[in-house]
């Protein structure tokens, strides 16, 4: 084999080996007595109370009627339609993930990878 070769066969080795143990390795603390899973429960906690309420699109439809003059109107309510989507989201994934903490649900690999996202900050 090159001199090349062997050397680049060696690093992807050495990255697959890597790869392995830092797979298998348990997520630590950042010290003192509280674990990550209770880092993570009080952060979907603190967001959870920061998530704003639904807005109300029938309301904001009565107050901003369609018309052809303001166009601006329609885009509105279906931006508020989509944010209540997030919101809705949000919420539930951040309470999936409570669960999942707790052990009552099982943990899906995109919960794991957001959860891990969330507490690298």
């Amino acid at each position: 084999m090159h001199d090349n070769a062997a050397i680049t066969k060696e690093i992807g080795e050495t990255n697959d080996t890597l790869g392995a143990i830092l797979s298998t390795m348990q997520a630590s603390g950042s010290g003192g007595s509280t674990n990550s899973d209770e880092i993570m429960t009080n952060l979907a906690n603190s967001i959870l109370n920061e998530v704003p309420a639904l807005y109300d699109v029938k309301t904001a439809e009565k107050n901003y009627p369609v018309s052809y003059e303001q166009s601006m109107n329609t885009v509105l309510t279906q931006e508020l339609t989509r944010f209540n989507g997030l919101i809705t989201e949000i919420i539930s994934s951040l309470k999936d993930m409570k669960r999942a903490i707790l052990g009552e649900i099982l943990m899906s690999s995109d919960m794991e990878s957001a959860m891990l996202s969330m507490l690298d900050g």
